[in-house]
């Protein structure tokens, strides 16, 4: 059975629902276990160390990345591999414009062979097939967003030269004070200011003309996601760290009096997150003391009456076993706002309801690989897709 189709049957869905984005398909990739911090609350306590495979990695991204919206790279700290995140964006913006060059259309081999024989004698039937399929390496080659998850430990020169290669950041910032988040990540090493995470901030006619670069342009080289901006901050929400509404709002001003904040035109992102699902998650809860750092889920309902939900975007379901909502705080001192998310893990019965059940929500299937590049089609890496 073929990669698309096996994707298909572990979530009960057909290949035309990913040709017409109403399901969304994410890998999140472990470039390494390597780390320089010691965050309590890190899945990759529940994991056994792996070898690590550059090549692999990069050989099985090729077999996926027609189907892919969005490629999340962590670790460990993926920067302390920086070389070998600038060589994976050229080696697959290459391979992937020459296959589109070439018209190799694997995913024809994906539709359901029967539908295929009923539509082999009709001209206008096969030339949708072959519209469908290179409408997704189209995408491909232009709208799927490189994102790296970083704790911020690296220089902000190499962080430019990472945005300059095309990808944007998620960047770990789990408090608002500094001396907090550097405890709660159990390092003494310095760490990227708010400030300076502003700096590598662009606006959204940044990225356009970022993504007009004559070189790049004409390369047709998966750069920037123009439709957001490149930079974003990721907030757990636990015991030891924020865990209050105050902490919560406290962290929005914070945001929004960085020097220079309306330079992002508003735009800068924030994501809040819980630590639930263990029934979702498998191994990914798996680790010692993990109970002790979990919030009361009442805050996560306290966030619902708090603040605006955004009709900007429609909310997610993920196989990850959480759901995503945006929301909208106004700061009346400042006669500002901030757009942020919060990602909130559910219990089992609850996560397959909305699953099941909920057609508003947009679902999202994350596949993980590990750092010697196999993938799987859970986050808690479970069931192999591609050994």
């Amino acid at each position: 059975m073929n990669i698309l189709n096996r994707i298909c049957q572990e979530y009960d869905f057909d290949i035309y629902s990913i040709l017409y984005n109403q399901v969304i398909i994410n890998l999140y990739l472990e470039l390494d276990r390597i780390c320089n911090c010691a965050c309590s609350f890190c899945r990759n306590q529940s994991f056994e160390s792996v070898e690590y495979n550059f090549d692999k990695i990069v050989d099985n991204i090729l077999k996926i990345i027609p189907f892919l919206k969005r490629i999340d790279i962590g670790g460990g700290e993926p920067t302390l591999r920086i070389e070998d995140l600038i060589r994976l964006k050229k080696i697959i913006g290459l391979t992937v414009k020459m296959k589109y060059l070439s018209k190799q259309y694997p995913l024809l081999d994906s539709m359901n062979e029967q539908h295929i024989i009923k539509n082999i004698h009709n001209f206008f039937g096969l030339l949708k097939e072959m519209y469908l399929a290179r409408n997704i390496y189209n995408r491909a080659l232009n709208r799927i967003d490189f994102r790296i998850f970083t704790n911020g430990s690296a220089s902000l020169s190499d962080y430019k030269k990472l945005i300059n290669n095309g990808y944007s950041l998620g960047i770990s910032r789990h408090h608002y004070c500094q001396n907090v988040n550097q405890k709660i990540f159990g390092t003494a090493q310095s760490l990227l200011e708010g400030k300076e995470c502003l700096e590598l901030y662009l606006d959204k006619e940044e990225i356009v003309s970022h993504k007009a670069d004559k070189y790049r342009y004409n390369h047709k080289i998966p750069y920037l996601n123009y439709r957001e901006g490149n930079v974003l901050f990721i907030a757990n929400l636990y015991r030891n760290g924020l865990q209050s509404i105050q902490d919560i709002v406290s962290y929005l001003k914070w945001v929004t009096e960085l020097e220079d904040f309306e330079h992002t035109n508003k735009n800068m992102k924030v994501i809040f997150s819980n630590l639930h699902g263990k029934e979702i998650l498998g191994s990914y809860c798996n680790i010692p003391k993990y109970d002790n750092l979990c919030i009361d889920e009442r805050l996560m309902d306290e966030i619902e009456e708090w603040f605006h939900i955004s009709e900007n975007m429609r909310p997610i379901i993920s196989s990850s076993g959480y759901l995503l909502k945006a929301y909208r705080f106004d700061i009346k001192e400042s006669h500002s706002s901030i757009n942020f998310y919060v990602r909130r893990y559910l219990d089992k019965e609850t996560y397959e309801k909305i699953w099941r059940e909920n057609s508003y929500y947009q679902k999202h299937i994350d596949l993980s690989m590990d750092p010697q590049g196999t993938i799987y089609t859970d986050y808690s890496q479970q069931k192999i897709l591609i050994p």
